[in-house]
C-alpha cells in the first residue's frame, strides 16, 4: 500500500501551499498530483501522476533558486502542467537530460527568461514502490534568448524540440519577446 497521498488539482496546489507557508510536510515529503491533464495524454503520455518532493520545492524557494520567483510567480509556475505555453524535449546535452521534458509558463521572470518546470515522464519512482511518475525535479527560471541575442524558442521549435505549443499564449508572449528582443 502507498504511504502516499494522492491530490487533485486544487488539492495538489493547496498541500504545497500549506507546507511553504505553514511547514504542514506531506507523507513521505512527496505530493502527488493523481490525474495528469488531458493535454499530456493527447500527447501519448502515460496516465501515471506527477510527483513533487518537498526537496524541489525547497530548492526553488530556499536553496538553489532562492530569490528567483515570488510566491505569487513560483504558485502560478507550478499551474502551468495544467494548462502550459510549451512542452519541449530536453536537449539531449547528457543521458539523463536526454529523456526530461520542459513546461514552460506564460510568466516573464525578465527580458530574456520564462518560469518553467523539468520533469521525467513515465519514470520509476523509488520514494513509491517503484509506481511509474512523472517526476518533477526543478522549477526555475528558463533562458528564451541566449547570450548572443538568439530565440531560444524558435530555436527549439525549428529543431523539432516542441511537442505541444498553445498558440493563442504563444501569440500574446512572442511580442513580448520580440520587443525583448529587438
Amino acid at each position: 500500500m502507498s504511504s502516499n497521498t494522492y491530490y487533485n488539482k486544487e488539492a495538489f496546489l493547496f498541500a504545497i501551499e500549506q507546507y511553504v507557508k505553514y511547514c504542514e510536510r506531506p507523507k513521505a515529503n512527496v505530493f502527488i498530483l493523481k490525474n495528469i491533464p488531458k493535454i499530456y495524454e493527447n500527447l501519448g503520455y502515460l496516465d501515471v501522476p506527477f510527483r513533487l518532493s518537498t526537496y524541489v520545492v525547497d530548492k526553488s524557494l530556499k536553496n538553489k533558486h532562492k530569490g528567483e520567483f515570488t510566491r505569487k510567480q513560483f504558485f502560478r509556475t507550478l499551474e502551468s502542467p495544467f494548462d502550459p505555453l510549451f512542452i519541449f524535449k530536453s536537449r539531449e546535452d547528457s543521458q539523463s537530460k536526454g529523456r526530461s521534458k520542459i513546461i514552460f509558463s506564460d510568466i516573464i521572470a525578465s527580458k530574456t527568461e520564462l518560469y518553467a518546470i523539468t520533469f521525467y515522464p513515465n519514470t520509476e519512482d523509488t520514494y513509491d514502490n517503484c509506481k511509474r511518475r512523472n517526476i518533477i525535479t526543478s522549477i526555475h527560471k528558463r533562458n528564451i534568448i541566449s547570450k548572443n541575442n538568439v530565440n531560444l524558442i524558435e530555436q527549439e521549435i525549428s529543431n523539432g524540440n516542441c511537442e505541444y505549443i498553445n498558440n493563442q499564449k504563444f501569440e500574446k508572449i512572442k511580442k513580448s519577446i520580440t520587443r525583448f528582443h529587438t
